[in-house]
């Protein structure tokens, strides 16, 4: 199906010289159905499907696969030459040396062609036949003979009616009707001629070439591009001005050129292979040279603008037109995911990535690699200082272009901005933070909030900060804050991106688009089709499109219609990091690279028609038996017919799906799409369908529908009352006796359950013991007996009293079965205030970090299940390289549990010592065998994770601890 779409790279749109791209393609040859490689024409035919002309009969592809015809029964060969669609849908065929065939539902019927009319006897054209082109206006026929000469025929029933035509000699070489002037125009050996009834064929103008014409397409409203023996003409129809130019490096088919006019490039097939693309303005270039091992034939432009090679030997190559350049590592991306893209003071922008930063070079479109850093980082940016100065941001550190660190501020930054000349302004997990002009920490006066910010906007003398509590909008001269979160309607609080335009302020929460206008009214935008989306982006162009990345794709707010854009519309990758949009460019960072887009065409092709055809049942497949239903007749199936693959029939010619394509079997509330045209539909029940299937444009929301297809399936046997009543009493039997079962089976869990709640007591007793273990009992006692020696009494009797708190704490939840998470937590923190004192040069640094909505005192969890863990990461992590971090990050998980991550920064574990987790680590064993006890008595187990093998890194080290909201005995 077309949905293998065509790698995007092309870039014929944007009018950019990219020698490092190459069209992208897609080959068909026999194994995908052609019925020979060799192919003579290729054509639309009239249902908007391609016909294509080979050397063992005549192909129709219909965008999903291919319907050969074998004329040789007919005409007596199959090799077909040449081919036309006449109205009424009808397609004229011309076989070599066999004359002319039509097509007409799936049949194939010989014509005669009559040539009574003719003034002079002549030899029968059958057999000496080139070419045809079909001519709507007037309503013939146009034919060429292998001796270049031009006839005109008129279909009369099975018959071709040869017309007097006064040609005097003229040898035509190629035949092109303009559907622009709706006039057909011929290249010949005096030139390019037209047809007027009356007048026969003349020059198109006062002012023809004097030259032989070999192959015409036109070029604006009074030019035409004309292919000659040796060079493309540019030719005025009012002036007559001639401007002739060729390539003189190589021999080039010039005869067989096609011109794209949208995009103003000449693809013209070489003599030694390949095909040539020249821009019209530089013949002396090439502008790409593909399909170098192929032997090109015809090549054709279809509706869509789509360009098809048809070749010698190597089947058919279709190159789809795309306004969209991707860059990937052979472009010199070598990083492919990308965070963020910047300006600086050239016209250059910068692309951060997760380990890389680079500078797009606009002059040979190549990313060049400016540095690369130690820590991957998805917060990766880069910025501008008022005074010119490029820096970039790489977890906690700012750094020059040449990677050099200026500043180091410890934790990861999200976002940076300058806050006044002399004075920058970050972000991070803790809220906002002040640089000075030698990027030194200004402790005083940090502005509020206290929250993870992840974007920092401005909008006037106003601050807009997306946080995981919602927008703030922070006056930093009136010292005032606004906070839009649940509670006013902004849905999710949980933002990543913000953006003022005009008196608008959009936001991009994880439930979808939100706008907040200048009276502080908020409004959930398309929530119809957003409201499911992770907004990760949002940025506006000077059109007035509002663009949004999600992790599904891109979407284009523009003229109050709403559009989707994703890999099948050429984009690299449809999960988008980053939007940014800089003149008529749009720069889109996804996952998997960096895409560049032409906005001029973008808006372009929002403003195009778009006409399906409905689509149709061709035929359905009951149990492998094969059933073409009547128009509006309602099937009746029986019981066992309940597995059916419809195929429907819908033209969706081009490489990428213009057409979405959907069925629904419950009255259009829920839409599945139709994947290769076929809807499977397997083990229905019984009961009366009415299957609908729709389509529509695949960046628009208007749909179009096929009439319902309505079938039933009739009552099994199973359903019958008597057999109901029979499976009844059977199902209450076997209940009763299940019941009896359960019962005997409950008394024997609960006898295990008090041998597992005693063998819980025990363990809790040893956790007990684990907690206030002689190591850390005599660190306590000489930290207290120190300041008893120095006279600090202040701090010995403040031990003493933070040692007595924690002995009782820990004796009061001894024999619980479970604590309140607050509880756990005061033990925490006691237990770390008496560790902090071993840490003299480089002091220990704890923190909790809660991002949870749910307060600790409502978590019941088991007592001192976390201790033990932060006792590990200090004395395993942090002693050996005496001091640094530990924090707890506790944070909403999925499927009501909540998380608690133990996290230290201290010297981590090797391989070896991450084989058996917790060997070697006082305490943890113990903790898991408590938590499997747990597990087996209630319904919402625990869960643990340590990291095992993975864990290579000497830098810090993380334990997660998974405790569930609901607590239900098993």
């Amino acid at each position: 199906m077309f949905r293998r779409h065509i790698a995007a790279g092309a870039g014929l749109l944007l009018a950019i010289n990219c020698y490092a791209q190459q069209l992208s393609y897609r080959h068909f040859s026999t194994n995908e159905g052609l019925p020979h490689p060799q192919i003579y024409m290729t054509k639309t035919g009239p249902d908007g499907s391609l016909w294509i002309g080979t050397d063992n009969g005549l192909s129709r592809f219909d965008g999903n696969r291919f319907h050969n015809y074998y004329p040789k029964h007919a005409a007596g060969t199959n090799y077909i030459l040449d081919m036309d669609s006449l109205p009424g849908g009808l397609m004229l065929v011309n076989v070599y040396k066999g004359g002319l065939c039509l097509i007409r539902n799936d049949s194939i019927i010989r014509l005669n062609i009559d040539m009574s009319l003719l003034p002079v006897k002549m030899a029968p054209l059958d057999g000496r036949l080139y070419s045809i082109t079909y001519d709507p206006v007037n309503r013939c026929i146009w034919t060429i003979t292998n001796s270049r000469e031009l006839f005109r025929m008129v279909l009369t029933g099975n018959r071709l009616v040869v017309n007097p035509l006064n040609t005097d000699g003229i040898s035509c070489y190629s035949i092109y009707f303009s559907h622009k002037r709706s006039a057909v125009f011929f290249a010949t050996t005096k030139g390019l001629l037209t047809y007027t009834p009356g007048k026969q064929v003349h020059p198109v103008s006062d002012h023809p070439p004097a030259i032989p014409v070999f192959r015409v397409f036109e070029k604006g409203e009074n030019e035409f591009i004309l292919g000659l023996q040796d060079g493309v003409m540019r030719f005025n129809l009012h002036t007559g001005e001639k401007i002739i130019t060729r390539y003189t490096k190589k021999i080039l088919r010039y005869d067989r050129f096609l011109y794209d006019e949208k995009q103003r490039l000449l693809w013209i097939p070489g003599f030694d292979g390949g095909i040539f693309i020249f821009r019209e303005s530089d013949m002396k270039t090439p502008y790409l040279h593909i399909l170098k091992g192929t032997t090109p034939n015809f090549l054709y432009a279809d509706p869509d603008n789509n360009i098809w090679c048809s070749t010698y030997g190597s089947g058919l190559y279709l190159f789809q037109q795309t306004y969209i350049l991707n860059y990937h590592k052979e472009e010199g991306l070598d990083d492919s995911y990308v965070t963020h893209i910047a300006f600086g003071k050239d016209p250059n922008p910068y692309v951060s990535c997760l380990y890389s930063f680079y500078r797009f070079n606009l002059e040979n479109h190549y990313l060049d690699t400016l540095f690369k850093t130690g820590v991957t980082g998805p917060y990766n940016k880069s910025f501008m200082l008022q005074n010119g100065q490029q820096l970039f941001v790489n977890a906690g550190k700012i750094m020059n272009s040449n990677g050099k660190e200026l500043a180091n501020t410890r934790s990861v930054i999200y976002d940076i901005r300058a806050y006044n000349p002399d004075t920058l302004l970050f972000s991070n997990y803790s809220g906002l933070r002040l640089l000075n002009s030698v990027y030194e920490e200004i402790t005083t006066g940090t502005p509020e909030p206290k929250a993870n910010i992840f974007m920092i906007g401005r909008k006037g003398d106003s601050l807009l900060l997306a946080s995981a509590k919602g927008l703030f909008i922070y006056i930093p001269k009136k010292q005032t804050l606004q906070q839009f979160n649940e509670k006013n309607g902004l849905g999710d609080g949980y933002l990543h991106t913000v953006l003022p335009y005009n008196d608008t302020i959009y936001c991009g929460t994880r439930t979808g688009l939100y706008a907040i206008d200048k009276n502080g009214q908020v409004t959930h935008c398309w929530k119809s089709i957003l409201a499911d989306e992770d907004i990760n982006h949002i940025s506006a162009d000077n059109r007035g499109g509002i663009w949004i990345g999600t992790q599904k794709g891109l979407y284009l707010q523009a003229n109050n219609r709403l559009y989707h854009f994703d890999m099948h519309d050429g984009f690299v990758a449809s999960e988008i990091t980053f939007i940014l949009a800089r003149g008529n460019q749009l720069y889109v960072g996804t996952t998997q690279g960096l895409s560049v887009a032409g906005l001029e065409h973008v808006y372009e092709n929002l403003g195009t028609s778009f006409h399906p055809r409905l689509p149709e049942i061709e035929k359905i497949i009951i149990n492998g038996r094969e059933v073409i239903p009547l128009p509006g007749e309602e099937l009746k199936l029986e019981p066992g017919e309940n597995n059916l693959a419809i195929l429907i029939k819908l033209v969706q010619f081009n490489p990428r799906p213009l057409t979405v394509l959907e069925y629904s079997l419950d009255n259009g509330e829920n839409w599945t799409p139709v994947i290769n045209r076929e809807i499977s539909l397997k083990s229905l029940n019984y009961g009366s369908y009415s299957l609908q299937v729709r389509t529509r444009h695949r960046n628009e929301t208007t749909n179009y529908y096929m009439t319902p297809f309505r079938f039933g399936i009739a009552l099994p046997w199973y359903r019958n009352v008597l057999v109901i009543v029979g499976v009844s009493l059977a199902l209450s039997a076997l209940g009763i006796w299940l019941y009896n079962r359960t019962t005997r089976n409950r008394r024997i869990r609960e006898r295990q359950q008090l041998a597992l709640k005693k063998q819980m007591l025990d363990l809790e007793q040893k956790a007990m013991a684990a907690l206030l273990n002689p190591h850390f009992v005599f660190n306590a006692i000489n930290s207290i007996n120190y300041y008893i020696n120095n006279g600090e009494e202040e701090k010995y009797t403040r031990l003493l009293t933070d040692l007595s708190k924690l002995i009782r704490l820990n004796l009061n939840n001894t024999y619980k079965d479970s604590v309140t998470l607050k509880s756990e937590l005061e033990i925490v923190q006691l237990y770390v205030a008496f560790e902090k004192h071993r840490f003299i040069r480089q002091p220990l640094q704890f923190d909790i970090i809660n991002d949870s909505k749910t307060l600790p005192e409502q978590v019941k969890i088991p007592s001192m299940i976390i201790q033990p863990f932060v006792e590990n990461a200090i004395w395993h992590g942090l002693l050996p390289k005496n001091g640094g971090r530990v924090w707890l990050h506790i944070k909403d998980a999925a499927a009501g549990y909540l998380l608690v991550e133990i996290h230290d920064d201290g010297v981590g574990m090797a391989p070896a010592e991450t084989k058996t987790p917790g060997s070697g680590v006082r305490g943890i064993q113990l903790i898991q065998e408590r938590i499997s006890a747990y597990n087996q008595l209630n319904k919402y187990p625990i869960k643990l994770f340590i990291p095992g093998n993975e864990a290579t890194s000497r830098e810090g080290f993380f334990v997660r601890l998974f405790f569930p909201l609901q607590q239900e005995p098993a």
